[in-house]
């Protein structure tokens, strides 16, 4: 058929011009090397000149090692792509990153073309040509500009062999190339190829479902799939936007500063991070061009850390992920065919990792310094990634924001209900409730959470509109399951319902146990004797324990050469999680007889203490505290109203801060800790006493999402931090929404240090906006230690009531500001109070910086007041000043009547002649002046530099 000549050419054209490109660019680069000579051999080149020994050089070329005996420019060098790519790789590096990036695009090409649905119409023949000369084309260019050469002629014998091989239309030399690439698929690599992707597409096919509880697929709840219910999300790299379609591409990108293979995606729990592994699975097994590059790899290699119970890569390639294709494979040939096609490894959920499953991902990144690796975790398991790996790409997974929550609930609903006029009744009753609770709203951007409370919704909408927090969630979820399970237990027997209910309440609590002897253990899965224990005991309390442990476990059946072999875990982080807290607070709430009421015994807090310290992995009990919290009885106290006893709130903080290693600057997770327990006033009073010792927060222009949880926190707690900087260059603080009433917040507190540097309000003459708004409040409560910017006559006035300001750095714009930083100046100096602030040890104004904003010559100099400072240091800046103003800023030197250590011209268009008159004015030898610095449009000669450097008294740099 023309498919078939149009692959036969294709096929052609890859093989042949990556050969001889890859040829080309071996000799181009290795003549470059001034130990090679023309007729060495590869190996002699290698061992004599590189220090290869054998073994290096079996382990780089294996079955190809022969032919290393030959030298590159010998005929019967009969090398294929993937050789000729390790001469470049292996031997020449280090090469230029587009160079290699390109080169690598190019040798797997070749593999591209054993996929197993490959066909190619006539378009896409003559764009797959015109994509292989351009990526030529850029090949011969970099490898030029590496080698100082021109391959000119070489590029358009290439481009005319492949415009020649395109319109050729002799069938039977076509045939002879269909033929060949028969035996290409008949050998390991084409093997692997061509097996590996139809098993895995067999095996990927549950990875569609993004039901977050496989036991829900009764009529109210089918399964939701991929295909049906995946929404985009919201995704971020380095705190800017990104398209999802460009996620496996994002070093491609124009402003990329390296190749990057490893992509971390990084959310918190229930962000979508599984969801949006499980869609990248379903668009490659779907042969989906909607996310770029995709379709380029070989093979996808999905590795679902929970389930991993191998540390061997080979072992679990061979038993586990690829059983039938690898069959007629040596078990130890497998890791290298892998090394050599293009493989994409998305590797899910490493925050649960136990110890074989962390030594298999660092054995792939290892191994696969070349293929390209996705790893979705927790934020805080991240850094153990990066220490691996060095250059990255971290991808922030946000959830949901509202449009995506909307198409979200509409495509739910659409698998729920096939009426469109019932349908869309529903997603707006949906939306509308939770347009009325604003916690729900919080909790509605987490995908996983948002798939639970429209579950909760269609069961009981009454109860799903008054979660709050995600203990509430959680809490009702779980009553809900265990009402599900008491159903469908009472339809198998004729006991009573209360007797099914306190048998499985009954049956949960050693649940809930297990949960936490898991998390100590860091492990999702049940061993044996656990799965028997929970058996056993769900025929003792006389229900069916099969039912009973697929309501809250998960069964995965895996077949491999050894047999079937059935495990079961947990459905989530999340659920082990939340069943920990549930027995940890229980635990905590109970009291023993040698303990006062509401307290714990130091020998129970060591206790518990002691089993924490034993687990493997005590980052894992942070979320199970959030839970905890939200848990927790509260207990009245003498009339006062109910809380969480002080005690048990301080033991948990103590968890946190000492055995977690929480800092105070968390704000996100203390916020969470007093929403989570209902606003306790307890919670609130301890988390504020905390935050206020000893933290210090700092604010900048990346800090704007956090600002709500911050004011969220102040307002909470009426505390704040023991100091705070605050340092913005943004063109407005008000791009940072609800800074001002954050600052203001601060203020009421008045037991908080604050550095304020608003350092483009005080750099840039343009910029009209003043700091007054933000800055008078904390000015007011004696709370800044440190100002910068542009200072308005309120701000300034506000000055006067401050005693702990140890530098100052002002914008002054009008003389009426000017005027009150005089009143200011005086106030600070006079005799009276300069003594007595001496005497009491406090802390005086020391350095003062002064951008006089002033129109020159629109102000008489004369008219400017006195500024009475004696700090340590002192610096006046001028901007946009000529050589015929100089006069008058010396005379604004006179006039502010202050010894200013340093004079600065900026943005200026001052001469070397300017500068030597003002150097010679009498008026000079009356200052202290240590430095004038100068940012001229105007270039000094160099004899005019070597006589300004002469200069002493005060020294002058251009």
């Amino acid at each position: 058929s023309i498919h078939d000549l149009n692959f036969g050419k294709y096929f052609k054209a890859v093989t042949s011009t990556g050969k001889k490109v890859m040829l080309h660019v071996s000799i181009l680069v290795l003549t470059t090397h001034k130990n090679y000579g023309t007729e060495m051999s590869i190996h002699e080149f290698c061992c004599q000149k590189l220090n290869f020994s054998d073994k290096d050089l079996k382990k780089i070329f294996h079955k190809d090692l022969p032919k290393t005996h030959l030298s590159l420019n010998d005929p019967k060098l009969l090398g294929d792509v993937t050789f000729f790519y390790k001469i470049v790789d292996k031997m020449l590096g280090p090469l230029p990153d587009s160079l290699k990036n390109n080169l690598s695009e190019l040798k797997n090409l070749r593999n591209c073309v054993c996929h197993e649905e490959f066909t190619i119409n006539d378009n896409d023949l003559s764009a797959k040509f015109g994509s292989l000369k351009s990526l030529c084309t850029d090949i011969m260019k970099d490898v030029d500009v590496f080698t100082s050469t021109d391959s000119t002629k070489f590029l358009d014998t290439i481009v005319n062999d492949l415009n020649d091989l395109l319109y050729q239309s002799d069938s039977a030399d076509i045939a002879k190339l269909i033929e060949s690439y028969k035996h290409f698929r008949d050998d390991l690599v084409g093997k692997l190829i061509t097996r590996g992707r139809k098993e895995l597409r067999t095996s990927y096919a549950s990875l569609k479902i993004l039901n977050p509880f496989n036991w829900l697929k009764d009529d109210k709840f089918p399964e939701f799939t991929v295909q049906n219910v995946f929404t985009v999300l919201q995704l971020t790299q380095s705190n800017q936007k990104i398209e999802l379609s460009r996620i496996i591409e994002l070093d491609k990108t124009p402003n990329s500063r390296f190749l990057a293979r490893v992509i971390i995606l990084s959310g918190i729990f229930g962000s979508g991070k599984t969801s949006l592994c499980r869609y990248l699975v379903h668009e490659w097994c779907s042969y989906s061009s909607d996310v770029g590059g995709l379709r380029e790899y070989d093979l996808l290699l999905h590795i679902n850390i929970q389930w991993v119970t191998s540390n061997n890569l080979k072992q679990f390639i061979v038993e586990e992920l690829l059983p039938i294709a690898t069959r007629d494979i040596k078990p130890e040939d497998v890791v290298h065919l892998l090394q050599n096609i293009k493989v994409l490894f998305v590797i899910d959920g490493y925050d649960e990792r136990n110890d074989s499953s962390r030594a298999l991902v660092k054995e792939i990144l290892t191994k696969f310094t070349e293929s390209k690796i996705v790893i979705a975790s927790r934020p805080e398991f991240t850094l153990e990634i990066k220490n691996q790996v060095g250059q990255h790409i971290e991808v922030g997974v946000l959830g949901f924001d509202k449009q995506c929550l909307e198409e979200y609930v509409e495509k739910v609903m659409i698998t729920l209900e096939p009426s469109e006029c019932e349908r869309q009744a529903r997603v707006d009753s949906f939306l509308a409730m939770v347009a009325k609770n604003k916690c729900l709203q919080d909790q509605l951007a987490l995908p996983l959470a948002a798939s639970l409370i429209l579950i909760l919704w269609f069961k009981d909408p009454e109860t799903a509109s008054k979660i709050q927090t995600s203990t509430n969630l959680y809490d009702e979820l779980f009553k809900m399951f265990r009402m599900k399970l008491v159903s469908r237990l009472l339809a198998q027997s004729s006991s009573h319902q209360v007797q099914v209910e306190k048998s499985v309440n009954a049956w949960y609590k050693h649940v809930t146990k297990l949960a936490w002897k898991m998390l100590l253990n860091d492990t999702l899965y049940l061993s044996e004797e656990d799965r028997n224990n929970l058996m056993s005991s769900a025929e003792a309390l006389g229900i069916n324990p099969i039912e009973t442990l697929s309501t809250f476990l998960c069964c995965q059946m895996s077949e491999s050469i050894s047999g079937t072999s059935y495990s079961f875990s947990f459905i989530h982080n999340s659920t082990v999680e939340f069943m920990a807290a549930e027995y940890f607070a229980s635990v905590l709430s109970k009291r023993s007889e040698d303990e006062l009421p509401n307290r714990i015994s130091q020998n129970r807090e060591q206790e518990i203490l002691n089993e924490l310290r034993r687990s493997g992995n005590l980052r894992r009990f942070k979320e199970m505290i959030v839970y905890t919290f939200g848990l927790l009885p509260k207990l009245d106290v003498q009339g006062d109203e109910a809380s969480i006893p002080v005690p048990i709130i301080e033991f948990l903080l103590k968890i946190l801060v000492e055995e977690l290693s929480v800092s105070e600057e968390e704000i996100e997770l203390w916020t969470t800790l007093i929403d989570e327990s209902n606003y306790d006033s307890s919670v609130r009073y301890a988390i504020g006493a905390t935050i206020s010792s000893n933290s210090w927060w700092s604010i900048n222009e990346s800090f704007k999402p956090l600002t709500n949880a911050h004011i969220d926190l102040l307002k909470a707690t009426f505390s704040a931090p023991s100091r705070l900087s605050v340092d913005i260059n943004l063109k407005s603080t008000r791009e940072i929404p609800n800074l001002a009433q954050f600052l203001k917040l601060v203020a009421i507190s008045k037991k908080c240090e604050v550095s304020l540097h608003f350092g483009r309000q005080f750099n840039v003459p343009e910029e009209e906006e003043k700091m007054d708004h933000m800055v008078v409040p904390l000015l007011m409560a004696d709370s800044v230690i440190e100002l910068t910017g542009h200072g308005g006559v309120q701000a300034v006035k506000s000055l006067n009531v401050t005693t702990k300001l140890r530098f100052l750095a002002l914008r002054i714009s009008s003389l009426e500001a000017l005027s009150a930083l005089a009143e200011y100046f005086r106030k600070i100096y006079s005799k009276r109070l300069f003594s007595f602030m001496i005497r009491s040890n406090k802390k005086t104004l020391t350095d003062f910086e002064l951008f006089l904003d002033i129109k020159p010559n629109s102000v008489p100099a004369v008219d400017l007041p006195r500024l009475n400072f004696h700090g340590r240091r002192c610096v006046l800046k001028f901007c946009k000043i000529a050589d015929e103003q100089l006069e008058w800023c010396m005379n604004c030197f006179l006039s502010l009547g202050v010894t200013f250590s340093y004079v600065v011209f900026f943005s200026s268009d001052v001469t070397y002649s300017g500068i030597n008159k003002l150097l010679q004015l009498k008026s000079m030898g009356r200052h202290k002046m240590k430095a004038i610095l100068v940012l001229s449009s105007y270039q000094p000669t160099t004899s005019e530099i070597q006589s300004l450097h002469s200069h002493t008294t005060p020294i002058v740099r251009w």
